[in-house]
């Protein structure tokens, strides 16, 4: 394994129990598929997101769409749950802040 190279470990992702998000650009096919397979291979732990209007780099083309959805993800509230929670978000009040900004799939595709 030279500079840059890393030994492939797609054999163990089967073995995260963890919630596992996986995000990929709509734009960018090559990693949508590459989503798809990693999320299989993981396993029901796993949701794939698409993002729509993003390419390659999902953080630096939609940093508001991917912030939402790393939020709710990390808040493990769902879209419904989000939606409420940024409708009391308005009044900025308890967690319902942290819970609105994780609305997530408002431009993406879920599955997994």
């Amino acid at each position: 394994h030279g500079t840059g190279s890393q030994r492939p470990l797609w054999g163990r992702l089967g073995e995260l129990s963890m919630p596992v998000l996986v995000v990929a650009g709509a734009g960018d096919p090559k990693f949508v598929e590459l989503g798809k397979a990693m999320a299989e291979c993981i396993g029901n732990s796993a949701r794939l997101t698409v993002v729509e209007g993003a390419g390659h780099s999902v953080p630096f083309e939609q940093p508001e769409e991917f912030s939402r959805l790393v939020l709710g993800f990390l808040a493990g509230s769902s879209g419904a749950e989000a939606a409420r929670a940024e409708a009391a978000g308005a009044e900025g009040t308890g967690t319902a802040g942290a819970e609105a900004a994780g609305a997530a799939g408002a431009a993406g595709a879920e599955t997994g």
